[in-house]
């Protein structure tokens, strides 16, 4: 099983906080929806504010959270190599 499935919302964010991120280099208008959504989550997991309010959002509307782990385990999985 994957190890990434057991972690917690706060666990994911702090792992997340490890990866280096290297954006797409062609224009912005250009990027797919999921280069958008890593590139957003690069900005969160570094500034405690935008974390902090994300878990507030995840708390008061918790189905985003699920859809919130699924894209920061795949930012891991994508970029942790890196």
């Amino acid at each position: 099983m994957d190890k990434l499935k057991k972690l917690t919302l706060e666990e994911l964010l702090e792992l997340a906080k490890e990866i280096k991120y290297t954006p797409p280099s062609n224009d912005i208008t250009t990027w797919t929806q999921q280069q958008v959504y890593h590139s957003a989550l690069s900005v969160t997991v570094t500034q405690p504010v935008q974390i902090y309010a994300a878990l507030l959002v995840c708390k008061t509307f918790p189905p985003l959270k699920i859809f919130f782990k699924s894209q920061i385990r795949e930012y891991i999985k994508i970029y942790g190599n890196n």
